[in-house]
């Protein structure tokens, strides 16, 4: 029997859940756990992944991987354990297979798997090569806000203009939605692939490196400062790095915690103890909340909605749970945001209603929930000098065609070429390279006059589509771009 479930492929953990009847049903892992841990380590030829992993990282630090999902994409990111080679995309399809073994079926699985709004085009396509990979029949890949949006009115049905706050653990994203019935439009996003639960993890461990260097002198921010052995830097470092992810947690719900680690080297006796307090954590924490401040504040001027003209606001992934996060929106909006359901499980609820819908509207051919989405970045071309030309730009509505005129560059028609960028900044250099139409021959080009008609077609599979029109003769070159991922232009 076919079967179709949403996956949250998160930073930190990966939640896979399916619809039954109208009740939520979450795969549970080792243990009887629904959160599986989006880790892995590769020891002596044996993969392990999840908590298993997790708890061996602190033995055998070296072969440990973790919040891969915050390099999705890049292709300069990769880690080489043991001789094997690991890109992000690589780690992703492991916890994918993972998630995929434990179902214990051979039957096709249909999967809607989410990622974070601001994600670029390359992340996106990253991780449904990495479904694929893993042995999932990919339907989509549907914005994080997006499913938690669908999530929270999958009950109520309202017509409301939503904020949702998404921080995970190595990403931030916040989505101005609007709904009206069963039909969901994203009005504006903006985000920080870059920040996360992580980056508040590393305000604790820097305040454990700094006890550690005034009170022994070793300097634990470095392999080469620690003057340590490469085994002891990384157990000790690990070790750390997991008090300081449950410490955070604990110090949402209590006013200070304590980390005490006996025998935090292996040739140093040294029992490591501090005590945190909120608000010392919170202060240190400052910085990362101002970033998510200007993130907020621009996506509502993007979205030209003032924060009182917001009906709901909705928390979603494990970071939002910190008190001055949640205090800090609560005073922005006016008004206590909904985090009544589990914050960790949103995201995979509203995929899981969403690969329902496609599995009912196969059998029945009922309607989808309509959702109309955005482009999270800008699309557009080179032209002289560098200079970077959108034609589509960031917040605009797909599917979508847009065409605009160009003079000709140059003198040689075998060496006109169209690269494609996709970003914000000014300059290509500064963008990511997506893709090039070669435009040789469709007109003399030594004509001053003579001009082009570029189309940039944006689909709802978020392919590109390019087409390059002489306006004079009507000859045309056309192009589905490929994610030209890590190729030059």
């Amino acid at each position: 029997m076919a079967i179709s479930v949403g996956i949250d492929l998160g930073t930190t953990n990966s939640v896979c859940c399916s619809l039954t009847n109208g009740d939520f049903d979450f795969l549970k892992f080792r243990g009887d756990e629904p959160l599986l841990p989006s880790a892995i380590l590769w020891r002596e030829g044996k993969l392990t992944v999840g908590e298993m992993a997790r708890k061996k990282s602190v033995i055998y630090a070296e072969n440990f991987i973790k919040s891969s999902k915050t390099f999705m994409g890049d292709p300069g990111k990769q880690w080489v354990i043991e001789g094997r080679i690991f890109s992000p995309t690589d780690v992703a399809t492991e916890i994918l297979s993972y998630i995929r073994r434990t179902f214990d079926t051979n039957g096709e699985i249909t999967a809607v798997i989410t990622v974070p709004a601001y994600f670029t085009s390359s992340q996106i396509n990253e991780t449904k090569i990495a479904g694929e990979k893993a042995g999932f029949n990919v339907k989509q890949i549907f914005p994080e806000p997006m499913a938690a949006g669908i999530a929270y009115g999958f009950e109520e049905q309202l017509n409301e203009k939503i904020a949702v706050i998404d921080i995970g653990g190595g990403t931030f994203d916040v989505s101005i939605l609007e709904t009206e019935g069963n039909s969901y439009t994203t009005l504006a996003i903006d985000g920080d692939n870059k920040l996360g639960g992580d980056n508040f993890d590393e305000i604790i461990l820097e305040l454990c490196l700094k006890k550690i260097r005034q009170t022994v002198g070793i300097d634990l921010s470095t392999y080469e400062r620690s003057g340590l052995s490469k085994d002891d830097f990384s157990q000790a470092r690990q070790r750390l790095i997991i008090e300081a992810e449950k410490k955070k947690i604990e110090l949402s719900s209590a006013d200070a915690v304590t980390i005490d680690i006996p025998h935090l080297f292996k040739n140093k006796h040294y029992d490591f103890s501090i005590e945190i307090s909120r608000e010392a954590f919170e202060n240190a924490a400052s910085t990362l909340l101002r970033r998510i401040e200007r993130r907020i504040d621009n996506c509502l001027g993007e979205a030209s909605i003032a924060p009182s003209k917001i009906d709901k606001v909705i928390l979603v992934g494990g970071t939002t749970y910190i008190p001055i996060i949640q205090n800090y929106i609560k005073e922005f909006f006016s008004k206590n945001p909904y985090s009544d359901k589990d914050l960790s499980k949103l995201v995979a609820m509203g995929a899981a209603i969403i690969a329902d819908a496609y599995s009912i509207k196969e059998k029945t051919g009922l309607q989808l929930p309509v959702v109309t989405d955005i482009i999270s970045h800008s699309l557009g071309i080179e032209l002289f000098g560098g200079k970077f030309y959108k034609i589509l730009k960031r917040n605009e509505f797909y599917p979508v065609s847009i065409s605009k005129v160009f003079p000709y560059p140059g003198e040689n028609p075998d060496k006109f070429v169209l690269n494609i960028f996709e970003g914000e900044n000014e300059s290509c250099a500064k963008n990511v390279f997506y893709g090039r139409l070669n435009l040789g021959g469709i007109a003399d080009i030594r004509d001053r006059k003579a001009k082009v008609k570029v189309t940039f077609a944006f689909d709802k599979n978020r392919d590109l589509h390019v087409t390059a029109e002489d306006v004079k003769s009507g000859d045309k070159r056309s192009k589905t771009i490929k994610i030209a991922k890590g190729v030059n232009p």
